[in-house]
Formats: structure tokens, sequence, C-alpha cells
């Protein structure tokens, strides 16, 4: 394999896209270069997950929406020309190109991107001892994300008949830009600096992993990286064909365990997109059919928590799409049951496929099958020099799914439809209804016999290709001489168990529940050193309303007006700090709004640090305080600063929630820490 050696580290800057409006940066995207490279250069893991989610893209909404950001050579003076921060900030320039500013960029574009990644990858794989770097876990995984998006995209562009002349060119002189083995050697090793292998066999092993980590290893940003490397591993060998070895890669790995990506959702989504893809195309469809329900199942219970990043939400949408019209192919050639919630999933968005299918119509699985798999490449370097086409390797994949359809599953739907409707049938009578001779039908009840059972692979591991024949259908026969015998194996529905397993399922929540109650005290402790141990404090105003101040009933008719309402808010103790909410500068009366007229009050606080744990409970606890002081009329709404948090949308919509904060106040834990924030 090649090495990333083998190709020159230069300047990963693009000289496209400079004009002399870049000359003269604003201040606020130099603020941001500065801060960001000082958050890089300390190793403020919190700082640089604020620029990394909340900073660079709204200043990318603010002043470069469809055009690029500045070239590194215009930020190097803002950064002490330091090589690292500059090849991060190359990682987010040329992935705003992709995503932004054009479909497939230039061919110098591509060629520098590819050589930031190798820049970036040999200064962590080259050192004797691990760099020390501290990145989000996020952005660990959109750099192995992205590094792979890109290779497939050059790789499709390099397959296409009409290309430039002057782009033919330039891979003849760079063969080795985008090349499946310098991709593939990259991985590989990444995989190997970690040990990301043996840790998670110690880990499956309920040992310790740190055991066999060694230094790079040990250290967050080779671990992660390593694992994700395996992902991109199974990834880029579906997208050759190679499902057996994509399955190879993820072998240690226990997808139900989410220990390792819980805080990358896109991760774990990935991941059973490929891993259910290759089960299809192995023709395990009832292994294909648990990873896809089950990383569905998980999509649809962390959707609502997922960043409000339009990117992100395109992405899973989209992935929900494709593994739901794989899901639709997998239920109909191999039928069992799924969770209802999915099941009504399926019905409502392919009602008319699965009928289709059902029915036996060849093309509407066609349809399904290009709607669900993913774009597939031919790594050949040598393709450019001969007469191909970019959908050549996507063609070829689908007419290995056809083959599968043509080679008897078309026939074996007709055969189980037929069979599903009599307990008993004579073969002549059903050769009848198939237009076949008996000795073809026989052949066929044989074979229809031998796929019922399908290799499953055994319980807890997600990528195992090992497995066991198990039967699972909802039709099973003999045949008696020429009489055959059905068995209806689908169970009736049993609404007991329905119910019995919802209450399983609130046990476990509640049990979980109580686990955090236990880690939310225990942190509580230790909150100060871990939030924010020394908050600025603010001048209190110590002009009180005094007999001014007159304390609200429900039927009260009196105007309020904002020191009212700051008065009733200004000594709610902060959760992390002995000190109010007026003195740590989260409540201000600037930021109150009342209309008396209209029975409305707006609050909106600002948390002494962004994305803080707290912002959620000091929310709740200004609500609370309202509800219990003002009269029955009064709507209040209460909000956090902008910018002050990632999920600021998810926590403005929990506290304009009723039923949610009427739900939270009869938690005992929740009331007990208001009751103490809000007590005189």
């Amino acid at each position: 394999m090649a090495s990333t050696r083998d190709i020159k580290a230069g300047d990963a800057s693009s000289s496209k896209g400079r004009d002399d409006t870049y000359k003269n940066l604003s201040d606020d995207v130099k603020s941001f270069i500065k801060s960001f490279y000082k958050h890089v250069k300390t190793n403020d893991s919190k700082e640089i997950e604020n620029d990394y989610w909340v900073r660079f893209p709204k200043l990318t909404d603010q002043y470069f929406k469809s055009t690029r950001w500045p070239a590194v050579d215009y930020i190097a003076p803002l950064c002490n020309k330091d090589t690292i921060f500059m090849t991060l900030y190359n990682e987010l320039y040329y992935r705003h190109l992709y995503a932004r500013v054009t479909a497939f960029p230039d061919m110098e574009d591509a060629h520098q991107s590819y050589l930031n990644y190798c820049s970036f990858f040999e200064a962590l794989l080259k050192p004797k001892t691990p760099v020390k770097l501290a990145l989000p876990i996020q952005w660990l995984w959109d750099i192995i994300d992205e590094f792979i998006y890109q290779f497939q995209k050059f790789a499709t562009y390099r397959n296409k008949l009409k290309r430039k002349p002057e782009d033919d060119a330039f891979m003849r002189l760079n063969p080795k830009t985008w090349s499946i083995h310098g991709v593939l050697n990259i991985l590989f090793q990444l995989v190997e600096k970690s040990n990301i292998n043996l840790q998670l066999n110690y880990y499956a092993m309920r040992r310790d992993p740190k055991e066999v980590a060694g230094p790079f290893g040990s250290h967050d940003l080779y671990k992660m990286l390593g694992f994700f490397s395996l992902v991109g591993l199974c990834r880029v060998h579906c997208l050759l064909g190679d499902y057996f070895t994509a399955l190879k890669m993820l072998e240690p790995v226990q997808l139900r365990q989410q220990e390792m990506y819980h805080e990358v959702p896109t991760c774990h989504i990935t991941t059973g997109y490929y891993v259910g893809f290759a089960y299809l195309m192995l023709r395990r469809y009832q292994d294909a059919i648990r990873t896809f329900t089950h990383t569905l199942t998980y999509l649809n219970r962390v959707s609502p928590c997922l960043p409000q990043r339009s990117d992100l939400r395109d992405y899973v949408t989209k992935q929900a799409d494709q593994m739901t019209s794989l899901l639709a192919i997998c239920i109909t050639i191999n039928p069992v049951p799924i969770d209802q919630s999915l099941e009504q999933q399926l019905k409502e968005k392919f009602s008319e496929s699965l009928n289709r299918m059902e029915g036996t119509n060849r093309d509407e699985f066609t349809q399904c099958f290009d709607l669900g798999c993913p774009r597939f490449i031919n790594p050949d370097p040598m393709a450019t020099e001969r007469t191909t086409y970019a959908l050549d390797a996507q063609r070829h994949q689908g007419a290995i799914f056809r083959y599968e359809l043509d080679n008897h599953r078309i026939d074996l739907l007709r055969l189980r439809s037929f069979l599903k409707l009599y307990t008993s049938l004579p073969v002549e009578k059903l050769s009848h209804f198939l237009n076949e001779n008996e000795e073809a039908v026989h052949s066929l009840l044989m074979c229809f016999k031998h796929q019922l059972k399908n290799l499953t692979c055994t319980e807890g591991t997600c990528g195992s290709l090992e497995g066991t024949l198990q039967l699972r259908c909802d039709t099973d026969f003999y045949v008696d001489g020429d009489m055959i015998h059905i068995a209806d194996m689908k169970a009736d529905r049993r609404y007991s168990e329905y119910f019995m397993l919802h209450l399983e399922k609130l046990r476990e929540v509640n049990d979980q529940l109580d686990e955090v109650e236990k880690r939310l005290c225990r942190a509580k402790i230790q909150m100060e050193i871990l939030q924010n141990a020394a908050p600025q404090l603010h001048p209190i105003d110590n002009n009180r309303l005094g007999n001014r101040f007159r304390p609200m009933t429900s039927n009260a008719r009196e105007p309020i007006s904002v020191e009212e309402i700051f008065e009733h808010i200004r000594d709610i103790r902060d959760p992390e700090h002995p000190h109010s909410l007026e003195a740590l500068g989260v409540v201000k009366k600037e930021d109150i709004s009342v209309d008396d007229a209209a029975s409305r009050v707006a609050v909106q606080f600002t948390p002494t640090i962004p994305h803080c744990s707290m912002a959620t409970l000091i929310g709740l606890s200004i609500k609370v305080k309202l509800l219990r002081s003002l009269p029955r009329r009064f709507k209040i709404c209460v909000t956090i600063a902008p910018g002050m948090h990632e999920s600021e949308l998810d926590i403005n919509k929990q506290l304009a929630d009723k039923e949610r904060v009427a739900a939270a106040i009869e938690n005992e834990s929740v009331i007990r820490t208001l009751n103490q924030c809000i007590a005189p």
C-alpha cells in the first residue's frame, strides 16, 4: 500500500477563489480565528467544541453561505502559521467547499484537500509519542466521514465519460491522488496505531482495554480515530462491493454497546446502514432486518436531540429513508415481525411499494434497491484510460441483486402467496396456479424449504460472519405424497405481552432515572470544579421595591412591571454556586419584557459559561418561580440567550412545553433541587 510519505504534503490551500476582498477580513472572522487558534493550542476542549458546533456555522451563514472561507494564506498571520491549526482550518475549509460552494470542486481543490488530509494524518502517525491534541469526538468522526466522502466523489468523477481534457492530464500526472491504496493505507494505519481491535476484544471480554491500549490507544484522539476508521473501512469495502470484508472489519464491534459512540449518533447510524446493507447483499436477511430495525429505532429516539444543523438533518433523513427502503425489501423476502412503530412507519412511507413487491413486481424491487443502496465506486485508477462510465459499478451491483431475484426469489414469493391461502393443497393444483409442471413445482418447494432457514449471527456481535441456521418465516409446510400441508407460523398478537413489554421498558427507564439522579448528586459535589470554578460576579442593585412590591394572588388584576418581575427572580440561587442569578449576571432587567395588556412575560437568561449542563434547570427554576408568583392570566416565556448552547432550540422547546414542565416538577429529585434554588 502507498504510504502517506509517497505524496508530498505541501501547502493544502487552493489558489482558487482568492480575491482582494479576503485581504480585509471582518473583525468577527479575525476574532474567531484568533480565539479558535488559542483554544486549539491550549487544548481547551469545551471551547473548541463551541467553536466547531456554534461559532463556525454561525459565521458561515453570516458571511460565507455560498462562498469560500478565506484561504489559509490569509489567516496564517492570525495563528502564527501553526501547522496543525492550519491543517485543521483547511479541513473545515474544504469540507465547506464541498458542502456549500460546489457539488464537485476542480482537480486542484480535490488534490489539495487530499494533501491536507495526508498532512494531518501523517502529523498524527509519524511521531513516536502521541500528539497532544484535544478535538471533539464529533469532529474526529466528521474527519473520517468527510475523508471517505471526498474519496467517493473523486472516484465517481474519475470514471465519467465526459471529462475536461485538463482534468485527464492532471489525473495522469497525479495518479496517487485519492487512490484506493492511499485511502485504505491511512485507515489501516490509524487502526493499527490505536490498537483498537485489541481494545474492543478486551472490552467484549469485560476486561480493562487499557491493559492493551498502549501509549497511543490510551489517548482519546487516537482511540476514537482508530474506532471510526473501522467504520470507515466497512464503508469503503461496501462501496467496492466486498461485503464479506466489510463485515470482517467490524467483527470486534458490538453494535448494541453504545459506549464507544453514544456521543456521535451519525456514526451509529452510518454503521447500522452499511452493516445492514452488507447483510442484505450476502442474503442474510434476518441479520439485515435486525440491524436496520435496531438502527432505525435508535434514530427515532435520538432524532429530536440532534443539533439543529441543516446538513446533519438532511443526512439523517436520507439515511432513514434508505434504511426503510432496504428494510421493505428484506421484510418482503423474509417476512418476520418487527417493532410496531417501525411497522407503521414502513406502511406510511412504502405501503404501495410493499404491495407491489408482495405482488412479485420485479421493477418495484429494483426501484427500492436503487433508492436504498449506496453510491458504488470503481477503484481502478486506470479507468481514465479506457471507455467506462461512472454508473458501471452501480449497475453491476444492481445486476447482482436482480440476479438473486430472478433466480427463484420472485418464483418463491409467488409460491408463498399461494401457500398462505391454504392449509392443504394438492401438488397438481399448485402446478396449475404456477403454470409449471409437477417436477418443477417439487423443485420450487425444495428450494423454498431450503431458503426458509437463514444464517443468523449470534447475539451480541454486530458484524459477525459466523452464525447458525434458524427458521424465521411466517409460513412452513411439508409434502406428503402428492399433498402439501401448510402451517401458518404467524403467531396471534397477544396484547398482554405488548403491555408487559412496555411495563418492562418503563421499569428500565425508572432504573435509569434513579441512576441519573445518583450521578447528578455525585456530580453536584464536583460541579464547581468541572463547570465554572471561579465565576465572574456582577454588582448587585441594592435598590429594591420594598413596600411597593406586592405579592400577587391568582385573582389579582394589578399591572405588573419589569422591576417586579426582576424582583421575583433576582434572588434565585444558581444550582452550581451559592450565588444569586443576579450576582452571576444570569438574569438582567434589560432581558425582561412585560406586556401587561396581553398578559405576557418574557425572560431571557444567560448562563455563566457556554453549553452549561445546568441551563435547563436554571430556566426551569425561573419559570417555576414565576408560575408560583404571578396570576394565572400571565403566559410566561423563558428562553436561553442566543448562541449560549448548542441545544438552544431544544432547551427553549422544553421550557415552553407545559406538559414537560409539569412532568419535571412532579419528579421528586427535580422539585427538591428547584425548591433549594428558589427558597428565600
